[in-house]
């Protein structure tokens, strides 16, 4: 085989290779794939342009372009020139004067951020090395379109790349199905991920896998309708012999087919993304609408209706439940709502208000947008599930416009060509290819599928693959033929093309190089945002980490997250080898807090505005004031500064606040002298955990121990009740989580929510239950009495109110009350149940009798009747009686031990040792392994002078619980 033909195909197996391997290696979202994607991408780009540089005869004869369509390549690759451009504009260092006028927002935050203020030249990006590469993984997009649409030649390698598409689809489907089917918490069975049940097929999230799915379909029924499917009949033959060509027909490579899209339609229902689902309704219509246009006649829609209903069909059947019940539903666990995406968006259109024209710099969103989330937005948002939205906020009006105008172009230019071209395969396969893009759009714009590489490879290879179709030459068999003048064609303009591919070339090669060195440096240690809790890196020690994040520095110097990972270790380091007794730490200790405190600034300086760098740095901060005050870098007003500033970033963020305060309590317990909130500062730990508790109440479950660790007692409680939001809520639960420390103050928080609470019922109904669990049960017995003049439909009130008057001695008004509530609700066995068991406190076993008799006449099933109607004949002395009814209650519930231990004993009194023995005997069968009913088996034995049979049971007691004294006493007795 020559060059000229061995290369061309090297180029296109590498480009199906790559649609192969991104999407199954978990959507190549985690950095070593990704950098794996760009080596792979770059590889082939530098292969491509050493072919066009050194062979000229691999030139292709494609329609010659019209002078509208060289305008628009014109205009492309100016629109991508500018939009490149303005990314590097983003990486430049500026002049404090010109960042101010260019970007006042961004000029505020260095200066409020930055450890020694904006006095340097910094650039426009607030997180410039997720900027850098991000520009790096664009380029390698930019370069695989251009690959792709100099490579596709033939129609054969159209099709080829659509049908490596759809079967890789495939193979996710059935495997996303079969995960689904078989309940399984783990991709491909191995690799857990903290996402179940909401990944799908090889992807994290399964919205992202349902949107590949989506462009498969729409691919898959381009080829479907770009061939010419035609059943053969003959009218001479019978109808039974049409109808098996039929069949024949259809349960080839058509069926085949057929079926692979009917399994990825069923998959994408049962993945349960709605926007998938919708995205690919509108790229439907679209394909209709683009076939109708193209293809009047209404004969093909008639032929093909019935395959799309059968696809339909197959979809809905695999996931109609599950689908209905999704569609149904608009907030799921673990998912974001409609509601909640609407408040993301309000939030990130704030932070385009706030930079407008320049954005916050490519990739920076999940670092700024904290400071823009409100409380209402639950948890950490890396992406604004609305990529146009957030391609505005990143890169400003004029990049956002300048990347639409040139998608826009692209399409535009596709849509024309398309229109001129009259070959029935190019007809037919660009509306699909066309809708299937406007689908992945529409779906961008309520998820974040652009930021998946998987997907966005798969996004630019359709964009290629449509702009090469309406270029491919019209005649099959000059694909790959060259003309003898074409092949000696090396005139200057080819010279100077050819050197503009070696030096892009060139370019391609030493962008390879630095994605190969990040590769490198992620198998020395991953990126943090992307290990799994039980990864080696968060099992292994300080010392093996430390020496790998070095190693991993040396290839990948400019990786901020190693840096921020370092400093972390180091502060870690520190706390692990100190102890707050420690007021001269060695020297080694403190120069880590410097070292750490070093590696902090330098994240800073590509992040300034990451909350958890300053978190980590203000730690760091805090320890050096804490164990060296005479060389600490802050003093104690500053530190506290410091934090409102570090505070000021994520507002929204309980974590953060909860955080800051702990930091704050430990240099306000480390500082010498007598601990009093009077510090004359604007900001004390209190303010910080009562933010936090008020965006998070159930932090407050966590503050009370750490204050009663880190203070004395008294001064503990105080700085809880401090601490606590002044809300009614915040009183009330307050008071609940100190009621085991001191009663008095949390009776004192009570009576202060209840007067400040808007409802008091749900206040009193607390305070009546703390009172009546610390025995105050006169005072409960009146809020009782309050609650049931108040709503006298409450029946847990009636309850409390009853259960407080036993308590007290009242049992006739516990007895009306009981009567009250049945009278109220008859049809509740519970109450009336309720009201037997006061009689029989009381001692009224007549009443309680009649009582628990009409509960069973009511309920027969209500099996604590039978029980208590037992007690009584057995205080009554009626033995007989109350077998009878023990035996109805084992005949509902036959394992329990209770009440077979209940029947023996009755039984015993009765005389009759061996039935109660059998009871026991079967009992044992229910649980063999208790050491209560061996022991039980051993006395019936031991009365019954089976000595040796008893020593037996004694034993086996003993062996599942040896700590018992009684069983081994009755086994020495039995010994001696």
């Amino acid at each position: 085989m020559t060059v000229r033909r061995f290369l061309p195909k090297s180029l296109y197996g590498g480009v199906l290779l790559l649609l192969i391997w991104t999407p199954l290696a978990l959507g190549s979202v985690h950095p070593l794939p990704s950098s794996l994607m760009q080596v792979h991408i770059f590889l082939l780009t530098a292969l491509w342009l050493g072919c066009r540089s050194g062979l000229p005869d691999m030139r292709v004869h494609r329609p010659r372009a019209a002078a509208s369509g060289r305008v628009v390549m014109i205009c492309g690759i100016s629109l991508f020139g500018l939009f490149v451009s303005l990314l590097i504009f983003q990486l430049l260092p500026l002049p404090p004067e010109t960042l101010k006028w260019l970007s006042p927002s961004t000029c505020h935050f260095y200066n409020q951020l930055m450890p020694h203020g904006l006095d340097t030249p910094v650039p426009l990006s607030l997180h410039a090395s997720a900027t850098r590469t991000s520009v790096v993984r664009f380029v390698a997009y930019a370069s695989l379109f251009l690959l792709v649409a100099d490579t596709i030649r033939t129609r054969r390698q159209f099709r080829g790349v659509v049908q490596v598409i759809v079967g890789v689809a495939w193979f996710m489907a059935l495997l996303g199905m079969a995960q689904q089917f078989s309940g399984t918490t783990a991709i491909y069975w191995l690799r857990e991920t903290g996402y179940s049940p909401y990944f799908f097929g090889p992807y994290i999230n399964r919205n992202h896998c349902a949107a590949y799915l989506v462009i498969a379909v729409l691919l898959g029924l381009g080829l479907l309708f770009a061939r010419k499917h035609r059943i053969p009949s003959e009218p001479t033959r019978s109808h039974g012999h049409s109808w098996l060509q039929a069949v024949e027909y259809w349960i080839g490579p058509r069926g085949l087919w057929v079926y692979a899209l009917a399994t990825i339609a069923g998959a994408l229902c049962l993945s349960l993304s709605r926007g998938a689902i919708l995205s690919l309704l509108a790229g439907l219509v679209l394909f209709a609408l683009l076939r109708r246009s193209s293809s009047p006649a209404s004969g093909a829609w008639r032929r093909w209706g019935w395959i799309l209903a059968m696809i339909g069909a197959a979809g809905l059947w695999v996931g109609v439940d599950p689908l209905l019940t999704r569609l149904t539903v608009d907030e799921m666990s673990g998912e974001l709502s409609s509601a909640g995406r609407l408040g993301l968006w309000r939030a990130t259109w704030d932070m385009v208000k706030a930079f407008p024209l320049w954005g916050i710099g490519l990739s920076a969103y999940p670092v700024v947008f904290p400071r823009y989330q409100t409380a209402e937005l639950n948890g950490h948002f890396l992406q604004a599930h609305n990529d146009l939205l957030q391609l505005i906020a990143e890169t400003g009006w004029i990049g956002g416009s300048l990347l639409v105008g040139l998608l826009v172009l692209i399409g535009g230019g596709i849509v024309r060509g398309w229109q001129r071209r009259r070959d029935p395969f190019i007809r037919g396969m660009i509306p699909a290819g066309l809708s299937a893009l406007v689908a992945m759009t529409l779906h961008a714009l309520v998820d974040f599928n652009f930021h998946i590489p998987a997907n966005a490879v798969l996004f630019t290879v359709v964009l290629a693959l449509l702009y090469a179709g309406v270029r491919l030459p019209r005649r099959q068999k000059r694909d790959l033929a060259v003309s003898e003048h074409d092949a000696g064609d090396k005139n200057r303009a080819w010279r100077y093309r050819g050197a503009l591919a070696v030096c892009g070339m060139a370019g391609v090669l030493w962008l390879c190089y630095g994605s190969a060195r990040v590769v490198v440096a992620n198998l020395w240690y991953p990126q943090p945002r992307f290990v799994r809790p039980h990864h080696w890196t968060q099992q292994a020690s300080l010392s093996l980490r430390h020496d790998r994040l070095q190693r991993a520095l040396r290839w990948h110097p400019n990786a901020d997250t190693y840096w921020l990972s370092l400093a972390d270790l180091e502060v870690e380091i520190v706390r692990q080898h100190l102890s707050p007794e420690d007021r001269q730490p060695p020297a080694d200790m403190i120069a880590r807090l410097r070292q750490a405190d070093l590696w902090y600034q330098r994240a800073l300086q590509q992040r300034p505005m990451d909350p958890d760098v300053h978190l980590g740095r203000l730690l760091g901060l805090q320890l050096q004031a804490r164990f060296n005050p005479a060389q600490a870098l802050l003093s104690e007003s500053g530190l506290v500064a410091y934090a409102a500033r570090v505070a000021a970033l994520a507002p929204a963020n309980p974590d953060l606040q909860y955080r800051l305060g702990a930091i704050l309590l430990a240099q306000e317990t480390a500082t010498p002298g007598p601990l009093t909130h009077s510090r004359q500062q604007s900001l004390t730990s209190s303010d910080f955990f009562r933010q936090a508790i008020r965006l998070r109440p159930s932090l407050a479950k966590e503050l009370l121990p750490r204050l009663l660790q880190s203070l004395p007692k008294v001064a503990a409680l105080t700085r809880f009740t401090q601490a606590i939001p002044q809300t009614a809520e915040g009183l009330l639960e307050a008071a609940r989580l100190m009621e085991d420390q001191s009663w008095l103050q949390a009776r004192s928080l009570y009576l202060s929510g209840l007067a400040s609470a808007p409802s008091k019922a749900q206040g009193m109904k607390r305070y009546g239950e703390a009172l009546h669990r610390h025995g105050a049960y006169t005072a409960a017995h009146a809020i009782w009495e309050q609650l049931q003049a108040a709503n006298p439909h409450d029946a847990g009130v009636y309850l409390k109110l009853a259960d407080t008057q036993r308590r007290l001695g009242k049992n006739a008004s516990a007895v009306r009350t009981l009567k009250q509530l049945v009278t109220r609700f008859p049809g509740q066995p519970e109450y009336r149940h309720q009201l037997a068991a006061t009689y029989l406190h009381a001692g009224q076993l007549a009443e309680a009798q009649t009582e628990w008799q009409a509960v069973l006449r009511h309920s027969p099933y209500f099996i604590h009747a039978y029980i208590d109607l037992a007690q009584v004949y057995e205080r009554q002395r009626d033995y007989t009686g109350a077998i009878a009814m023990m035996r109805k209650a084992i005949h509902m519930e036959s394992g329990s031990i209770r009440f077979h231990s209940y029947l023996a004993r009755l039984y015993r009194h009765l005389g009759a040792n061996d039935v109660a023995l059998r009871e026991y005997q079967r009992l044992e069968s229910f649980h063999p392994n208790n050491p209560d009913v061996l022991y039980q088996i051993g006395e019936y034995a031991r009365l019954a002078g089976e000595n040796r049979r008893a020593h037996k049971y004694y034993l086996r007691a003993l062996r599942f619980n040896p700590d018992n004294v009684k069983f081994q006493q009755a086994l020495d007795r039995l010994e001696e």
